[in-house]
């Protein structure tokens, strides 16, 4: 919202620079999933290892619980991102499929 009010010009100057104010927020945000998911996946090959016992079995399930919320949230966006390439570059079998049925 604040890349929108800041920017003085017409709407499209103010749409471009919401859309380059979300890329930076999303590698921001990809770049956190990413640090979080690779501790989390450390300490839970430590502890199946051995070398952790002090961990609590709750704590191993809120890590196991936080893991698979990130691995969803990262399918999720690697669905979006594929949605997004076919929609931009359609669909290029479409004209085989046809033809074939012919």
């Amino acid at each position: 919202m604040a890349a929108w009010h800041q920017t003085v010009g017409c709407m499209t100057d103010k749409v471009k620079a919401v859309v380059v104010n979300l890329m930076g927020w999303q590698k921001l945000r990809k770049k956190e999933l990413f640090s979080q998911k690779r501790f989390l996946q450390q300490k839970l090959e430590e502890y199946m290892q051995g070398s952790l016992n002090d961990l609590h079995e709750a704590e191993m399930h809120a890590y196991k619980t936080e893991l698979n919320e990130i691995l969803n949230k990262e399918e999720s966006f690697w669905q979006q991102c594929s949605r997004v390439l076919w929609f931009r570059e359609g669909d290029h079998n479409k004209k085989i499929s046809c033809e074939s049925h012919m």
